[in-house]
Order: C-alpha cells, then structure tokens, then sequence
C-alpha cells in the first residue's frame, strides 16, 4: 500500500470517531438521525476495510495496523450494542419521548451494531489468529 494512502487513512480513522461522536453529542437531533450517522460511519470502516484488501491484497499471514484498528472498532461495535438505554442517553443519543418510538429506536440501535459487530469479527479473528 503507498504510504500516502496509509497516512491518509489513519488520519480519516483516527479523527472519524472524534467527529461522529461530536455530530451525536453536540447537535440536538433525533435518535433516527443520530442512528444514521453512526450506521455510516461503522458501515464506512467496514466498507473501506473490503476495498483496501481488494485493492491492495495482503498475504493471510501478515496482519496489517489497519486490521487491529477495525478489530477495535468491531469492539467499539459490540460494546454500543450491549449498553442500555440509560447509557445510550448519558452518551447522547436522543430517544423520543413517545415510549413505544423510542423503545423501537433503543432495539434498532442495539441490533444494528451488535450485527455490525458480530457480522465482521469472524472474518478479522481468523486473519489474525493465523499471524499468532
């Protein structure tokens, strides 16, 4: 991979979670919107983890800094997945008051990033159990 393709990325990777956690914090939107702009970002990772092993393949034996860093965001994944409702709410996420909306929009975001999670991590663990 060129190296100024790798700084690039590390720099976009670095600064992309700084920057959905300020969208999710600072502005006052809805839970839906909020859901959008984390869905994309952690759909983003994964889709520019796929093309860079497209693009540029590296061997199954060697593990790259970019594989530990989605392995840390499939984690980061899991873990916004797996806190309540209270905790969503504390971070930033603005459920609606309407109780049945909001419930849906709590179970949406749950499902989504533990899918999220769950769906990627087999393929990153067995990359890098081989290096191991």
């Amino acid at each position: 991979m060129p190296k100024i393709l790798s700084v690039a990325l590390w720099v976009t990777f670095l600064t992309s979670p700084f920057v959905v956690i300020g969208l999710i914090r600072i502005i006052e939107q809805p839970a839906l919107i909020q859901f959008v702009v984390t869905m994309v970002y952690a759909l983003g990772v994964a889709t520019f983890y796929i093309l860079i092993n497209r693009k540029y393949p590296v061997p199954s034996n060697v593990v790259t800094s970019y594989d530990f860093y989605v392995l840390f965001a499939i984690v980061f994944c899991l873990v916004v997945g797996n806190l309540d409702r209270t905790e969503l709410t504390d971070i930033g996420f603005n459920f609606s008051a309407i109780s049945k909306q909001s419930i849906t929009e709590y179970l949406s975001i749950r499902v989504f990033f533990n899918l999220a999670g769950l769906s990627l991590l087999p393929s990153i663990l067995a990359k890098i159990s081989k290096w191991y």
